[in-house]
């Protein structure tokens, strides 16, 4: 047994599907397979059951799950021992696209930055094609960005999702829907970020697919002039579902599409032929490690809670 065989146990564990697991680690789905194959092998055991659904945990492969993250941790605690020893603090240069770090990028790095005292991630947030930019010509070392990303180019794993909504306001007549169709998009003026945001393409991409063709009206630097807008009821806004509760006012709503769901990814990537500093690459395995545990843990949430 080695670290990368646990590291490939744990993706497998948060996509319970070999080849979602593979493409993510960008190794071959064969080559996943003999990976656990041989783990299963040295412990007698099986780890998982194949279901219609994908992968299920057996009970010794959820033991080995918590065993795997304990010695990751310790992996973790071994590294801190050797950081931060003299007084300046190693930084490592983060670019990250708007809005990230608020959604979840920065309760992981000051839970990274109390891990790591020697270590200090600097963030600068981009518009996304400019996130990607800063990475490629090494401005940045890591970068947080939204899907879809250059294979090519980059290395990447998905950490987080984020569904799209629309924003109304109260005494539009849309507000009688639970869910929106996207046909009625052409009938009203339409806010939404600017054209350098990739989410917000993505969805009206998922319109033209459906023969549904809207170009929006008003265009912003920012998600939060979207919501002033509505507000103001100069017309309907495109948010995501944790902005819209962050900025929740009385004369504001929002409603999921009905035919289309809009929910864009936002990866960790690093550029492919840039190897990563000590400090950097710690960071970017302990996001992984972060990342991949949170994700398996919600999913085990919501398969409990449809099994109630």
């Amino acid at each position: 047994m080695n670290f990368q065989q646990l590291k490939y146990f744990t993706v497998l564990c948060e996509y319970k599907n070999f080849s979602k697991a593979a493409e993510s680690l960008f190794i071959s789905q064969q080559g996943l397979s003999t990976a656990i194959a041989n783990l299963e092998a040295e412990f007698e055991t099986s780890f998982f059951i194949r279901s219609p659904n994908g992968l299920i945990l057996t009970e010794d492969g959820q033991y080995f799950f918590a065993w795997s993250q304990d010695i990751l941790a310790r992996v973790s605690e071994c590294g801190k021992h050797f950081m931060g020893k003299g007084e300046q603090r190693e930084i490592i240069k983060c670019a990250i696209t708007y809005g990230a770090t608020c959604e979840f990028a920065g309760e992981l790095i000051k839970n990274f930055e109390n891990a790591y005292p020697g270590l200090l991630v600097q963030l600068r947030e981009y518009k996304d094609h400019h996130c990607d930019a800063a990475v490629d010509v090494g401005e940045a070392d890591i970068g947080f960005g939204n899907e879809p990303l250059n294979a090519d180019k980059f290395e990447f794993h998905r950490v987080f999702s984020c569904k799209q909504v629309c924003l109304v306001h109260k005494e539009h007549p849309w507000t009688k829907y639970s869910r929106l169709p996207v046909s009625l998009l052409p009938e009203e003026t339409l806010i939404t970020v600017d054209e350098d945001f990739k989410p917000v393409d993505m969805l009206l991409g998922m319109c033209r697919a459906r023969g549904v063709h809207v170009e929006p009206k008003i265009r912003v630097g920012e998600v939060a002039a979207v919501h002033r807008l509505v507000r103001k009821n100069y017309g309907v806004g495109i948010t995501t579902v944790s902005v819209a509760e962050d900025f929740a006012t009385p004369n504001t709503v929002w409603r999921e599409f009905e035919d289309i769901d809009p929910t864009y990814h936002i990866a960790v990537f690093r550029k492919k032929d840039m190897p990563l500093t000590r400090c950097s690459r710690i960071f970017y395995d302990y996001v992984l490690r972060e990342m991949v545990y949170r994700q398996w843990r919600a999913s085990e949430y919501n398969a409990s809670e449809n099994h109630v």
